[in-house]
């Protein structure tokens, strides 16, 4: 679960932003109390993987659709 910290956001503010609360929240994705999630077309899976590893909680997973 999200301590908000904000490394991810702070990291890869392309991918993740701050909720009122300073967790994180996927940007353009969907959150509700327990988890945010969302898709990413773009060609910076690198950084958003950079920021699951940078997160102390494990509260990130990114995997790649097929």
């Amino acid at each position: 679960m999200c301590m908000a910290c904000g490394a991810c956001y702070s990291s890869n503010p392309t991918h993740f932003e701050p909720d009122p609360e300073g967790k994180s929240t996927v940007v353009g994705g969907e959150t509700d109390n327990n988890s945010s999630s969302g898709s990413f077309n773009d060609e910076e899976i690198a950084n958003a993987r950079e920021a699951e590893d940078a997160c102390p909680a494990s509260a990130i997973t990114v995997t790649v659709a097929q």
